[in-house]
């Protein structure tokens, strides 16, 4: 066990220290899970173009994505499954592939309106409305302009 002050302030509360009980569960320090991802989705057949990066559509580790981790759980879709995925291109891909640039985080403007679409698919009460949202999102995200803005490309629609 070790204690770390939250540096950006995110997630201190009132004690800007606490101590984390298991350091690998809570950081991917080597981006493993993304590696996970990619190899999910190349395992389903979809094909990984140059220079792109493995997007999780719902964020594993931010806390504001809690909610749609839930909803996955319960209809029982893996966190790095090809479900959860779509392949983005990286600032290194200079090809003319569209989507949005992937940048690695998750604004919480994308992680709220990714929670409000998969509570409103949930309604429905069917893995099948989970994952056509999930497909919905990665067509957005895939067919997007380049420089589209994270924090508002799924409200656009």
């Amino acid at each position: 066990r070790y204690i770390s002050q939250d540096p950006i302030g995110l997630a201190g509360g009132e004690n800007a220290y606490s101590y984390v009980p298991d350091p690998l569960a809570w950081i991917d320090p080597l981006g493993l899970t993304s590696c996970q991802l990619g190899e999910a989705l190349e395992k389903a057949g979809v094909f990984r173009p140059e220079n792109t990066a493995a997007h999780h559509i719902v964020a594993e580790s931010a806390k504001r994505a809690e909610p749609a981790r839930k909803i996955l759980e319960k209809y029982g879709i893996d966190i790095n499954g090809a479900m959860n995925g779509v392949f983005l291109p990286t600032n290194k891909n200079t090809s003319k592939l569209p989507g949005i640039m992937h940048n690695g985080r998750h604004p919480n403007d994308y992680i709220n309106e990714v929670n409000k679409r998969l509570r409103n698919a949930d309604k429905i009460g069917t893995k099948e409305a989970i994952e056509a949202e999930l497909k919905n999102i990665a067509n957005i995200l895939s067919n997007a302009d380049r420089n589209a803005n994270w924090k508002t490309i799924l409200q656009q629609l």
